[in-house]
């Protein structure tokens, strides 16, 4: 059985074929197999041919960009985490269980535990929180243990006795301990950072590297920390007033196409340049399943995938959609974009919006409701929506057919 998973797959790409068409957002509704893939989704990589490897609650679904296939995690239908290693194989972790997705006999991909190649001390025995590969060395981690294993070594565990955040940065583990600040791992040690004391609290904190490349930044709940000198000091940016009410999911924290992608807890998807200053903020009015993303990864086209509590959406050229996210007005996942003269109109999933100046929408009469695409002919904009055929030369609208319309030739 086939269905829509609603706004389950949803993908914006900048088409610019001619000067007409420039700047144009396309998007896209992807069927999924309901057997393949089911909300939420906790985790999202790419592995090094192009396919979209998505951790769920159905296990690994794979998309080629046409088609879903599935990987059982181990015994359980869970998955995660996912991460790719320097020889392209993809990691999952879910239920008690970690390893990587090869393929069988006859050429489909198959599981591979890696818990017979583990002491029994070190298996994981609860929920893998995160999987994480530097080169061909993996680490894998439940709330409060850490294991490192490849195949050239023995391997290594450490544990803590309250709840470890593990993260990368610049191929060194970071781990934060509520109990004892933030770690890095130095050999088979790990050794408190400079200022870790700051960071001695519950609450995760994940490190990233910075937008140069000597730059660490230390997530948090509620703000962003960087490395001055050689000790981690609050960072203030446009984002502090938004994670004060939505903290920040830490461990999702991302650079995605210059930008810093942080996801939040009811406050939807935040952009944030180098320099601190809010790029955007995407929640469920302006494109997003919902209001609290948990999974956020670029792919090799430099487009953004994001997960969330009811579907997965991929955000094509996100250094271009300032101009929508912070319009005044506009409602709604935008299907098709249009100009007439200098205004310009908007199909979205709340219905038709026309531009009273810049960048303020208002919505055009007799349109609510969904309104898929638009075609300029003869200084007019025709839109198919829900309520039928409406013309539009960016002040008035008219409804030409009330037979509801979905696609314009």
């Amino acid at each position: 059985m086939r269905r829509s998973l609603g706004c389950a797959l949803i993908v914006f790409a900048a088409v610019a074929a001619n000067a007409q068409e420039a700047g144009r957002l396309i998007v896209r509704s992807v069927e999924i197999e309901s057997q393949t893939v089911t909300a939420p989704i906790n985790d999202i990589v790419q592995g090094p041919d192009g396919v979209i490897y998505v951790a769920s609650g159905r296990g690994v679904g794979v998309f080629d960009g046409v088609r879903w296939g599935r990987a059982r995690v181990g015994t359980s239908t869970r998955s995660a985490t996912l991460a790719v290693d320097a020889r392209g194989r993809v990691w999952a972790g879910g239920d008690g269980d970690v390893g990587w997705i090869g393929s069988d006999s006859t050429g489909h991909r198959a599981f591979v535990s890696l818990l017979p190649h583990l002491p029994e001390a070190m298996r994981p025995t609860g929920y893998v929180r995160s999987v994480h590969a530097v080169g061909e060395t993996v680490y894998v981690a439940t709330e409060r243990q850490l294991v490192r294993w490849s195949e050239t070594a023995p391997p290594r565990r450490w544990r803590s006795e309250s709840a470890m955040t593990v993260s990368i940065a610049d191929e060194t583990v970071y781990v934060h301990d509520g109990d004892r600040g933030l770690l890095r791992l130095r050999g088979d040690r790990l050794e408190p950072v400079p200022g870790a004391d700051a960071f001695r609290r519950p609450g995760p904190v994940s490190v990233v590297q910075g937008p140069e490349s000597a730059d660490l930044l230390a997530i948090t709940e509620r703000g962003i920390w960087q490395v001055v000198g050689s000790r981690f000091t609050r960072r203030p940016t446009e984002a502090d007033a938004i994670l004060a009410r939505f903290p920040a999911r830490v461990e999702d924290a991302a650079w995605a196409d210059g930008l810093l992608a942080l996801t939040t807890e009811g406050g939807g998807l935040v952009l944030l340049r180098p320099d601190g200053r809010l790029h955007a903020r995407l929640t469920a009015e302006t494109g997003l399943p919902d209001a609290t993303p948990r999974a956020v990864r670029l792919d090799q086209e430099g487009g953004i995938w994001v997960g969330s509590e009811e579907g997965l959406v991929r955000i094509g050229a996100p250094q271009a959609i300032r101009q929508f996210a912070e319009a005044e007005g506009l409602r709604g996942v935008i299907l098709d974009v249009d100009q007439v003269g200098e205004r310009r109109v908007v199909a979205t999933s709340n219905g038709l919006f026309l531009e009273r100046e810049a960048g303020r929408f208002v919505l055009a009469p007799l349109t609510a409701g969904v309104c898929s695409a638009l075609v300029a002919r003869g200084g007019v904009i025709v839109a198919a929506c829900a309520r039928g055929l409406f013309e539009t030369d960016g002040r008035a609208t008219q409804r030409v057919s009330a037979f509801a319309a979905s696609a314009l030739a």
